[in-house]
């Protein structure tokens, strides 16, 4: 969920992008569909600093079919499809820049990067970092005001913290709560990390040392 003036964002799996207004609880359908064919499932999504929201397209998909989708929503109602061979396309964030977009392929226990342009154009989508495998991949995920990447990662009960370069230098756990830390976001004092436990049910926070 992501705000955009006085509205909530809400990705919905079985109803796409809606907008819900806090004060009346009143919610209306931002995209339902691309060209009448509905979505695989929408998993999350994010707000770029221009308006546009960039959104997971996971439904069903992971390294049995990998053609889960990552698409940009622009403000005029253009959509464009940046991924599509996603091994379960789940949470994503941005880089301080906003000139980079990160996405965590849950199934194939990895996060990619990959530049955005104004042409929809991807060029040299990479790797950027692997979680350990097991019996699930990475999910929810938050970038620091240092562009550290924060990766919550259901099974290990960890939340990973990863260097601009991709290496990873810390990690916060939560096995003494649960296995299952599902996603996370930074308060606005921009050092406390709120994290989302759902195997007990919790709401986490830890304080973040800077680098």
């Amino acid at each position: 969920m992501a705000a955009r003036e006085e509205e909530l964002l809400v990705a919905d799996y079985r109803h796409g992008v809606l907008s819900l207004d806090p004060r009346t609880g009143a919610m209306t359908a931002v995209a339902e569909n691309i060209h009448s064919e509905g979505f695989r499932g929408i998993n999350d999504l994010i707000l770029h600093p221009d308006g546009s929201i960039l959104l997971t397209d996971q439904g069903q998909t992971g390294l049995q079919d990998p053609t889960g989708r990552v698409w940009r929503l622009h403000r005029d109602g253009r959509m464009d499809r940046l991924i599509s061979n996603g091994p379960s396309p789940n949470g994503l964030t941005l880089n301080r820049a906003g000139t980079h977009l990160l996405v965590a392929m849950t199934r194939s226990c990895e996060v990619w990067r990959f530049a955005l342009r104004p042409d929809a154009v991807v060029a040299k989508a990479n790797l950027f970092f692997r979680v350990p495998a097991g019996t699930s991949g990475p999910d929810g995920m938050a970038v620091d005001a240092h562009d550290r990447l924060f990766v919550a990662n259901p099974g290990h009960g960890q939340v990973w913290v990863v260097d601009p370069h991709g290496i990873a230098t810390h990690r916060v756990d939560c096995t003494g709560f649960g296995r299952m830390p599902t996603n996370c976001a930074f308060a606005p004092d921009g050092r406390t990390l709120v994290i989302t436990e759902s195997q007990s049910g919790s709401l986490l926070a830890a304080e973040i040392p800077a680098p």
